[in-house]
């Protein structure tokens, strides 16, 4: 995949962006301009609602466009108008050619408060090649010659990769180096916290956290996906004859057929085997919880780590979620669930690890529930 830049998933790229905004306003503090951004990726995987959400979240404006609908170059750069100065004189030469900016410009131009703002370039490299041609200027000078960004705006775009699956313009060297780059990448666990907080149905969640594989980028992606589990979401029993079809129906308009196959087969046999995570946390007598864990996960002689890692990563949602309360029975649970004999180390060290390093109004609420002699020491055993 002709791509470039590291590939982060989604919460990094943030990370990558609250940094590089940073700097780009530092650079305009010292009168110099910012760094366009480009954030690469394959199609459905997120990248353009990822970064309206990252400009909306921390109180920029935005504006949002798509060079790829620019039919002429008059579209970016406005319309020419005649324009006579000194109307009350006689006409001697005196007239001017002036443009005015696009519409799509107009809150950007007419922006007079101090507000940062954001001007979002969407598949940037799907535009003509003049259009990209005309937009040279625009990276490098944050201005076109009939308009400028105000100063306190930045330049983000998307791109798909220049691998000939994709219906694009290459960029060359001279547009490359205007930019910095990064290449978005799909993480199952990013997805399955926004599908979460988005009210995607969790049993569509623990499919996907349980088989990441089926997001292949072609037909089955990130977004197909999402449209799919919302479709199917409101269904309450999937092993019903006439929901069967329904799930076929909708699965095989939105997704690949073999993923549809994969999802009933997940659905009819092992959904059930998902332990839920307020189960755990809540239980009376944990060894319940051990015991079913065991038939589970090693009952009919293989060890099925890709479920006992689905249980680990809806508990560790659960508790990193803002609704989340803590108690101090779920405390005790979580230490016995992370010890009990057939956790995997690295899913008990990614667990602490999640915990330990989440954010300060994250960690206050769920930090509790890992501050044990017996599980520190369990973890330093594992490193």
């Amino acid at each position: 995949m002709n791509t470039y830049g590291t590939k982060l998933n989604a919460q990094e790229i943030n990370r990558f962006l609250d940094f590089s905004f940073k700097q780009n306003e530092r650079a305009v503090a010292e009168g110099r301009r910012g760094t366009p951004i480009c954030v690469w990726g394959t199609h459905g995987i997120g990248k353009t609602e990822s970064i309206i959400n990252f400009a909306q979240e921390r109180g920029y404006q935005s504006i949002y466009v798509a060079p790829a609908q620019f039919e002429e170059m008059g579209d970016l750069h406005g319309i020419p108008e005649v324009f006579d100065p000194n109307p009350e004189l006689p006409n001697h030469g005196n007239q001017l050619t002036i443009y005015r900016p696009p519409q799509w410009l107009k809150d950007a131009i007419q922006n007079t408060s101090d507000q940062p703002g954001v001007l979002i370039l969407d598949d940037f490299n799907r535009a003509d090649e003049r259009i990209l041609q005309g937009c040279m200027q625009l990276l490098q000078m944050h201005a076109l010659f009939s308009w400028k960004l105000p100063a306190n705006w930045q330049i983000l775009l998307t791109a798909n990769p220049e691998n000939g699956d994709y219906k694009v313009t290459e960029l060359d060297d001279a547009m490359l180096t205007r930019m910095l780059h990064v290449t978005m990448k799909f993480d199952a666990t990013c997805w399955a916290e926004w599908a979460l907080s988005e009210g995607i149905d969790s049993r569509g969640i623990e499919f996907v956290m349980t088989y990441p594989e089926v997001i292949d980028g072609a037909r089955t992606t990130a977004r197909s996906m999402t449209h799919f589990l919302r479709q199917v979401g409101p269904l309450e029993n999937y092993s019903s004859e006439e929901n069967l079809w329904l799930v076929r129906v909708i699965g095989e308009g939105t997704i690949d057929p073999k993923a549809v196959d994969l999802f009933i087969h997940f659905m009819t046999k092992e959904q059930s085997s998902i332990i839920q995570p307020q189960k755990i946390l809540e239980a009376k007598t944990f060894s319940s919880i051990e015991k079913k864990l065991k038939q589970v996960i090693t009952g009919k002689g293989v060890k099925r780590n890709d479920i006992l890692a689905t249980i680990c990563s809806r508990l560790t949602l659960h508790v990193m979620s803002k609704d989340y309360q803590f108690k101090e029975l779920h405390k005790k649970n979580m230490v016995k669930f992370l010890l009990c004999d057939v956790m995997e180390a690295s899913l008990r060290f990614g667990i602490h690890g999640a915990i330990s390093n989440a954010k300060a109004e994250v960690k206050k609420q769920c930090g509790p529930l890992i501050q044990d002699p017996k599980l520190a020491k369990a973890i330093l055993k594992s490193m």
